[in-house]
């Protein structure tokens, strides 16, 4: 939008600019009533823009810190998840399953174990791994060497386990003072039911992972009751603005990282429930305090 000068009384016209399609078009509005009405109506879509954007900036700041925490607690469990199963004899498959390795007297693998373990390439298996992460994908992939390096930072970093246990805690609670609004007695009832939903999940005599599994289960449950609660508080003025749009792939990705979760939680369980019919006080444990000795006489 543009008021340009013309003629030779240099009096200002009114012109708008749009783009249409890869093209733009130039729309004459004149100089008197509807020139000045136009403009300010352009003046007022403006800043009803600024003002969403403003918003939209106000609540992701406000958001930011529980969702990096979210974040970094949804990486740390999957990693501790698959050096669990990397450390219990467990392999990916190419389905995206856990299965246990054959025990094998050659290096030999059957047709049968070739077709579900997923092969390393031969540029990434030279590569020596430098962090945990990197590690458990060259363990995954059977690259020589890396799971023992997960064992061996597991053995040395017992402290993550409740580490990541206090980050989960954390959310939770953030998770339960955000939809409590400020509300005494609603955050107690929250931190309360949020409290028995873990333990219903886990059962009795949960593993660490198990514990972790579960609160990530029911942080994503209530991150997905927040973004709900909030579209349905002001769903109106959420229809057709970048908050609204937010607001839509938050409740998405909530959603998805919760059936993950349960994805997760569910597998865990059903493999702990194999070992443990082939022996009662086995588990699937991630920190063996006798785990390095075992190596040091091995």
């Amino acid at each position: 939008m543009s008021w340009e000068t013309r003629g030779s009384n240099n009096r200002r016209y009114l012109y708008e600019v749009r783009r249409d399609g890869s093209t733009l078009k130039k729309r004459y509005w004149g100089g008197g009533a509807v020139a000045l009405e136009r403009h300010c109506e352009i003046l007022r879509q403006r800043q009803l823009v600024a003002d969403q954007r403003a918003e939209l900036r106000e609540l992701q700041a406000d958001m930011w810190a529980i969702d990096q925490r979210a974040k970094q607690l949804n990486v740390g469990c999957l990693q501790f998840l698959q050096a669990t199963y990397l450390m219990a004899g467990y392999q990916p498959t190419v389905s995206r399953n856990w299965k246990r390795k054959a025990k094998m007297n050659s290096l030999e693998q059957t047709p049968e174990a070739e077709s579900n373990t997923v092969d390393p390439p031969e540029s990434m298996s030279s590569t020596p791994p430098q962090t945990f992460g990197e590690a458990i994908e060259a363990a995954k992939r059977g690259q020589p060497g890396a799971l023992e390096m997960v064992s061996k930072y597991v053995d040395h970093h017992p402290e993550l386990i409740s580490t990541y246990g206090d980050m989960a805690t954390y959310t939770r609670t953030a998770w339960c003072k955000k939809l409590a609004a400020g509300n005494p007695l609603a955050y107690s009832c929250m931190a309360k039911k949020a409290t028995q939903r873990v333990d219903d999940l886990v059962g009795e005599s949960p593993t660490a992972q198990e514990m972790l599994l579960a609160q990530r289960v029911v942080i994503h449950e209530m991150q997905l009751s927040y973004y709900e609660q909030f579209e349905a508080a002001s769903v109106e003025k959420l229809i057709g603005t970048p908050t609204g749009t937010w607001v839509a792939k938050r409740q998405e990705s909530a959603s998805h990282q919760m059936q993950r979760a349960i994805s997760q939680l569910t597998t865990l369980q059903k493999l702990q429930g194999e070992i443990r019919r082939t022996s009662p006080a086995a588990s699937l444990r991630l920190f063996d305090p006798d785990r390095e000795a075992k190596r040091k006489t091995a």
